[in-house]
C-alpha cells in the first residue's frame, strides 16, 4: 500500500520561502513547485480585525485560475498550517485541476517532488491537495486595509520564481478595489433577472472611476502591521516592488502611508 503525499496550495504569503519557514522551519530547504490551479480565483478576502488588515482568500471560479505553489508536507508541518491558518478552512483540490504554469521554462522538472510523485503513481488518490480557503469573504475596508507588508511577503515569493509569475500575481488577485468582488456577488444574484442594460454597463466600468475613498490600501513599511513582513527586505526593495505594483493596478495611485490613516 503506497503512502498517501501530501501537499498544500499556497496563493498568498505561503509562496514565500521565509514566510513558510517562520511557520514549520523544517520547510527552509524543501523544494516547492510552481503551479496553475483551474477553477480558483485569489482575492483579498479574509479580514484579521485583531491584526487590522485584509489577508489573502480565494473563491471557486468556472472560468478561473490561480499561480501558486505546492508545497509538500509531512503531518507535523500540516498541523503547523493548520494552526497558523486560523479563520480558513483546509479543503482539497482535484489533481486534474493542477497543470503547469505555462510561462514558465522549468515546468515538470524530473526532480521536483509533484510531479516526481504524479509520474511514480496510476493511483492519484495516494497525492491529496491542500488549499485554505477563508471561512466568510470580506473584503478591505477602513479597519481591516491591504497592508503593503503583506503585499511584500508575497511579492517576494513571486519573484524567487520567476517577475512574470509576480506580475501574474498582481494582475489576476481580485479585491484591490473592493468593488471587484462586491460587483461580482450582485452579478450572480442577478444572473437570472431582467436587467436594464445601461446599468449593467455602468456596474462594469465602475473601476473606471475610482477615488481615494473606493481604495483601502495601506503603506505600512515603515512600520509593518504584518507579523511575518521583512522589513530590511521591504526598504532595500520598494522601488522594483512599487514598480510592478504601479504597472499593473490603477489602485496604486491611491494607495495612502500609515501616517495618513
Amino acid at each position: 500500500m503506497n503512502s498517501i503525499q501530501q501537499f498544500v496550495f499556497g496563493y498568498g504569503s505561503l509562496i514565500c520561502p521565509h514566510s513558510r519557514a517562520i511557520t514549520a522551519p523544517t520547510l527552509a530547504e524543501k523544494t516547492v513547485t510552481p503551479v496553475l490551479v483551474r477553477h480558483v480565483e485569489r482575492t483579498w478576502a479574509k479580514a484579521v480585525p485583531s491584526v487590522g488588515f485584509t489577508a489573502m482568500g480565494v473563491r471557486f471560479e468556472d472560468d478561473a485560475e490561480c499561480v501558486g505553489v505546492l508545497v509538500p508536507v509531512n503531518d507535523r508541518e500540516l498541523s503547523q498550517f493548520d494552526a497558523r491558518e486560523r479563520g480558513y478552512n483546509r479543503v482539497p483540490l482535484y489533481i486534474n485541476d493542477v497543470e503547469p504554469v505555462p510561462f514558465l521554462d522549468s515546468n515538470k522538472n524530473e526532480k521536483d517532488p509533484f510531479w516526481q510523485a504524479k509520474a511514480m503513481t496510476q493511483d492519484q488518490s495516494s497525492i491529496r491537495i491542500w488549499m485554505y480557503m477563508q471561512q466568510n469573504l470580506a473584503p478591505p475596508s477602513e479597519d481591516t486595509p491591504i497592508v503593503q507588508s503583506y503585499v511584500d511577503t508575497i511579492l517576494r515569493g513571486c519573484l524567487t520564481i520567476s517577475e512574470d509569475f509576480a506580475e501574474q500575481f498582481i494582475a489576476n488577485t481580485k479585491g484591490w478595489h473592493p468593488n471587484e468582488i462586491s460587483d461580482d456577488e450582485e452579478d450572480d444574484e442577478e444572473e437570472d433577472m431582467d436587467i436594464d442594460s445601461d446599468e449593467e454597463q455602468s456596474t462594469e466600468n465602475d473601476n473606471s472611476s475610482l477615488s481615494d475613498e473606493d481604495v483601502f490600501w495601506v503603506d505600512d513599511r515603515h512600520d509593518p502591521i504584518y507579523p511575518r513582513g521583512d522589513q530590511k527586505f521591504m526598504l532595500q526593495n520598494r522601488k522594483k516592488l512599487d514598480s510592478l505594483l504601479k504597472r499593473h493596478r490603477e489602485e496604486f495611485q491611491f494607495r495612502t502611508t500609515l501616517s495618513q490613516q
